[in-house]
């Protein structure tokens, strides 16, 4: 018999963080093995990485008829250091009033807990209507380089199906839609110099400081003029609008030295059904006027385009329809941030919803899931494979 909370506290308990990529092969033969005990067929696919360390990235396959569903999720996890308040240890989770505490529970190890439990009972009721794969990848944190990304350029064929559900999600939503990404570094050039002569330099600090300025604006009109066609679904009133903010600042080697150059990253928020390519050109034109008679230089570090499904579709709408009978009326909304569906949407409708919800301290400190979103989770799960 399956248990999903001890195996979800086995799977939090390895430190598979994406900077170290430790206990990679340790969480993938969990899974594997938890997988095939309940009755599911297992594929490992290994990638060979430059830094020789494992990449596994697991298939876990039940039913063999029907629409081929893709269940994305991901057991690499973003680095944590204890003390925490709730729990001392973030890789010895425990369960107090009704959540789960420990670094992935919510991101996203509880859905893969959640799912495995789903298809236990599946295969308790004989064959599904449906086939169902759940991919566990590695890597995601990190931008999927030797997990999805990975395989839509090197075997696309592997991430074929009819549509793909997004469980790397909110529980209080259903996501249509993903905001793209586009990461940006500014450097600003002035003349070094002695900070005790400050007249004989060009200080670019304060260059950078006024463009700063001007960002912040530029991000300000983004929020209230680019708004997507979907909702967000809480602190914007419209639309799901384009965001950026300035996340890096760079500048100086000592004290008293005026440095030769200054440098900020920032981050730009493509909303869904915004074109990428647009969004990069307005952003140059809009550096280019901000930056206007500065010497400077703009380095475009990585895209990652936004996508969105048709709500219209009768595979997403029956999608929508089976969610009411276990979460109720969810609004449909745009993701803040994005997801693995963008490995997806060009070939198949791509629906979110998991087992997180905005309060579940993901990527910080005191990390949880609640136990009752692994339980709507799992019951989805089947009615995905009986009645999708």
């Amino acid at each position: 018999m399956f248990d999903m909370i001890d195996f979800l506290k086995r799977l939090v308990s390895l430190d598979t963080n994406s900077v170290t990529k430790s206990n990679y092969d340790k969480a993938a033969k969990l899974i594997a093995n938890t997988a095939e005990k309940i009755g599911a067929s297992v594929e490992i696919i290994n990638v060979e990485a430059p830094d020789k360390k494992p990449r596994p990235n697991v298939f876990v396959k039940i039913g063999s008829k029907g629409k081929k569903i893709l269940i994305i999720t991901h057991f690499d996890v973003v680095p944590a250091s204890p003390p925490w308040s709730v729990i001392r240890d973030p890789f010895k989770p425990e369960i107090k009033d009704g959540k789960l505490y420990g670094r992935g529970a919510a991101d996203n190890k509880g859905a893969i807990a959640a799912v495995l439990a789903g298809f236990a009972d599946i295969l308790k009721e004989g064959e599904p209507k449906n086939q169902l794969i759940m991919i566990a990848s590695c890597d995601e944190e990190v931008g999927g380089e030797y997990g999805l990304k990975w395989m839509k350029e090197n075997h696309p064929e592997l991430l074929d199906g009819d549509f793909a559900w997004i469980v790397d999600s909110d529980s209080e939503y259903i996501g249509l839609g993903v905001s793209g990404v586009i990461w940006a570094k500014l450097k600003i050039k002035g003349k070094g110099g002695h900070a005790g002569i400050p007249i004989a330099a060009d200080n670019p600090i304060y260059k950078l400081a006024r463009v700063i300025n001007q960002l912040e604006l530029y991000g300000k009109w983004l929020e209230n003029n680019e708004l997507s066609p979907l909702k967000a679904f809480k602190y914007y009133d419209k639309g799901l609008p384009g965001r950026l903010s300035v996340t890096m600042i760079s500048a100086g080697t000592k004290e008293n030295v005026i440095p030769e150059e200054a440098s900020l990253i920032l981050d730009r928020r493509v909303p869904p059904g915004k074109n990428l390519d647009d969004a990069v050109n307005e952003l140059k034109k809009k550096i280019n006027e901000i930056c206007r008679g500065l010497e400077y230089r703009l380095e475009i570090i990585r895209t990652v385009p936004s996508y969105m499904t048709d709500v219209k579709n009768p595979v997403v709408q029956r999608f929508i329809e089976l969610s009411k009978g276990i979460y109720g009326e969810l609004p449909l909304c745009g993701e803040f941030g994005g997801n693995d569906g963008v490995y997806f949407a060009d070939k198949m409708p791509v629906v979110c919803l998991g087992e997180i919800r905005l309060d579940c301290n993901i990527h910080a400190k005191d990390e949880f899931v609640y136990l009752e979103d692994l339980e709507k989770l799992r019951r989805m799960v089947k009615k995905v494979a009986f009645e999708l």
